[in-house]
């Protein structure tokens, strides 16, 4: 089954909300850039949460057989990143997700409603 791109970052969104994410956002950035279709960033208050919902998210996307090119930051959880290529989800810590602010750094990127 092919999934959507669009659907693959809602179902990334669904499955970080599921173990109790905050701020969930979805960027179209492949307007503005070519790194991909997709960025879906969210947080979390501690390195135990980023690391749930990073490995919720992931075994979520091998269930409907999405292929995770880079999966980085799973040693610290400060800051994880999962991309499967046309979409990049980042897993921030809250301090580390305003430090690096992602949201302002893409701020030219469409927003997407959930």
């Amino acid at each position: 089954m092919v999934i959507d791109i669009l659907d693959k970052a809602k179902l990334a969104v669904k499955l970080a909300e599921d173990k109790k994410c905050e701020n969930p956002i979805i960027l179209h950035i492949s307007k503005v850039s070519n790194l991909c279709d997709y960025f879906v960033i969210l947080s979390a208050e501690s390195s135990r949460r980023v690391e749930t919902i990073a490995e919720a998210i992931k075994d979520g996307f091998e269930k409907k057989s999405i292929k995770i090119l880079h999966y980085e930051g799973k040693d610290t959880c400060l800051w994880v990143l999962l991309d499967t290529g046309d979409v990049i989800v980042h897993v921030f810590r809250s301090d580390m997700r305003e430090f690096y602010a992602l949201e302002r750094l893409w701020s030219s990127a469409e927003v997407i409603k959930l």
